[in-house]
């Protein structure tokens, strides 16, 4: 976790991190990877890696298969933003991906 805590973003508390390691220590004897590979996209100046619908539904079948649930069909903002950029997924020199407005970043005086 030392060497990794710089490049990891959770919403755990360190008291539900803690909790994990300390159960789970012993399951890394049967760990299984995968990588998945997006498509490089251009967001307000960054470089991202979106992914392709079929390819979330495909991790995401053999995760819940892995943990023996069944499998459900995606639905979520990255499976509508996939939607409305076809072309962008078509065209492997298309590195310009529609936001539909989500990258918008708004700024005021509150504080949360």
């Amino acid at each position: 976790m030392t060497k990794l805590g710089k490049h990891i973003s959770t919403d755990l508390t360190a008291d539900q991190t803690k909790t994990l390691i300390e159960n789970y220590h012993q399951c890394g004897t049967d760990i299984t990877s995968g990588q998945i590979i997006g498509k490089e996209a251009w967001i307000n100046g960054s470089s991202y890696q979106v992914i392709a619908t079929d390819k979330l539904q495909a991790t995401s079948n053999k995760l819940r298969e892995s943990l023996g649930l069944q499998t459900k069909t995606l639905s979520n903002t990255e499976t509508e933003l996939n939607q409305l950029n076809t072309a962008f997924f078509k065209d492997n020199t298309n590195k310009t991906f529609n936001t539909d407005g989500l990258n918008t970043t708004y700024y005021s005086d509150n504080t949360y």
